[in-house]
């Protein structure tokens, strides 16, 4: 949807997009959050977790060629980040990036 307005406006977008793909990584996340109570953690089981999966956009199903597309992609699994259309020098880029790994930082305890 964001997708299809971003063309007819002719805009620029910025994804964020976060990802990990180690399933036994997303298991033992899911298993710490039956310990905590905040609402960023309702999707407490595999089954949840694969249902929001299913039904999000798919970044990889868009043209990303196309340079209105910046993307940001944080593989919190392997702690890294690519740049996809983006210039790193760009002011927002950075600053998402710094945030990327400031979290990489606080939640990995290096």
């Amino acid at each position: 949807m964001v997708y299809n307005i971003a063309k007819k406006y002719n805009c620029n977008l910025i994804i964020i997009w976060c990802s990990c793909e180690n399933e036994q990584k997303i298991k033992e996340r899911l298993k710490a959050r039956l310990l905590k109570t905040d609402p960023q953690s309702e999707a407490k089981s595999f089954e949840i977790y694969k249902y929001v999966k299913n039904q999000a956009d798919k970044v990889e199903n868009y043209e990303l060629k196309e340079d209105r597309y910046k993307i940001i992609h944080f593989d919190t699994d392997d702690e890294k980040i690519e740049l996809i259309n983006c210039d790193e020098s760009e002011k927002i880029v950075s600053i998402i990036k710094q945030v990327c790994l400031y979290v990489i930082k606080q939640f990995s305890g290096k």
